[in-house]
């Protein structure tokens, strides 16, 4: 059941693209470390940044690494469905 369910949301992702998915999961990270550590400097820590060069340098974390993930679902994706062919004949 779990199986079915992963296969069924990964065929959504494959659909909408990879490169879709990647660039949306990267923006969304970026933008919430980003507001953490803005509202902690209105909060009163005393640090020096430069919101671009975090900017840049998160994302290209978090795009590489999902990047990474996309690999690896990829690959549970084709393994389940190897699996499940196999079980139906």
């Amino acid at each position: 059941m779990k199986a079915e369910k992963f296969i069924k949301k990964w065929e959504k992702v494959r659909q909408k693209g990879k490169k879709k998915y990647i660039l949306k999961w990267s923006m969304i990270y970026c933008i919430c470390f980003i507001i953490c550590m803005f509202s902690s400097w209105l909060l009163g820590n005393d640090f020096n940044f430069r919101l671009y060069d975090c900017f840049v340098f998160i994302f290209y974390v978090i795009f590489f690494t999902y990047r990474f993930k996309v690999g690896m679902r990829g690959k549970k994706y084709n393994k389940l469905l190897k699996l499940l062919f196999d079980e139906t004949n």
